[in-house]
């Protein structure tokens, strides 16, 4: 009769197929049925990511914290999505955050709201996504813990609102000395700002910007560092649960794209 595996060994395979199978629950299901330890070492993992796309999976989610363990999910949850139609107020968004304070990787595209979320100015994030409007509100009101931790910032702008100038850009810009990823949507009308943004801002890698517009010509020549992106829903949902899981997402893309422009502009600036 073979011997069992070492616990820890075990344990690394578990981990390793919820990862390589994170959207598929049957196999999140079947592995936690297997044995105690494998339920909760499937849980660890599984609830790296969440995403609260609406109000009925916002009541789930708060019901199933008082299942788990005191602190499972300040402890485990690095990535979470909060949807608009999720609340229909700051408060379900104030009390997810407030249990999953250890949150790394934050989307919260809450458009209705004119209450920032508490517990947002507590976290300490490497990545944001959010409307422009909250953004401008959390770093002007609450010196929020993130100022001196984030690297990437998606700012979406809502229909309604104006997209910020250079000036207003400048001003979020200079609050965040990490930053080096920057994504604005809908912006390409205003491309000669984002170039300036970029002059005045050298230690952005990359600036995304978000598009519907047919033409995707090339802007590299403004500042290699501008890349447009077509902008689709779907692929932009799953940023955040890409991020965690090590998976190429419209960041990774851009560098790339950044990158090879500077080996071809080096080996443009090569004496013949």
């Amino acid at each position: 009769m073979s011997s069992p595996l070492p616990s820890e060994l075990e344990r690394e395979i578990v981990e390793a197929v919820v990862r390589a199978n994170y959207k598929n629950a049957t196999v999140k299901l079947n592995l936690s049925l297997v044995a105690q330890r494998f339920h909760f070492w499937v849980d660890q993992v599984f609830y790296e990511s969440v995403t609260i796309a609406n109000h009925q999976e916002a009541s789930k989610f708060l019901k199933l914290v008082d299942m788990k363990p005191a602190g499972f999910f300040a402890t485990f949850v690095k990535a979470l999505t909060i949807y608009n139609d999720s609340t229909n107020s700051e408060t379900p968004a104030s009390a997810i955050l407030a249990v999953c304070t250890g949150v790394q990787l934050l989307k919260c595209w809450l458009w209705e709201v004119s209450i920032l979320p508490a517990h947002l100015d507590q976290l300490l994030l490497r990545r944001l996504s959010m409307p422009l409007n909250l953004v401008v509100k959390s770093i002007n009101t609450t010196e929020p813990a993130w100022l001196l931790t984030l690297t990437h910032l998606d700012v979406a702008v809502d229909v309604h609102e104006e997209d910020p100038d250079a000036s207003s850009l400048a001003d979020i810009l200079r609050r965040l000395p990490r930053l080096t990823n920057l994504a604005l949507h809908f912006w390409a009308d205003r491309l000669h700002h984002a170039a300036a943004t970029c002059t005045s801002f050298p230690r952005l890698r990359v600036l995304v910007i978000f598009t519907q517009i047919e033409d995707l010509a090339e802007h590299g020549a403004l500042d290699p560092r501008i890349v447009l992106v077509p902008y689709t829903a779907a692929e932009h949902a799953e940023t955040v649960q890409a991020a965690r899981w090590g998976l190429p997402d419209f960041w990774t893309r851009a560098e790339s794209i950044v990158d090879e422009r500077r080996v071809g502009l080096g080996a443009t600036a090569q004496p013949s």
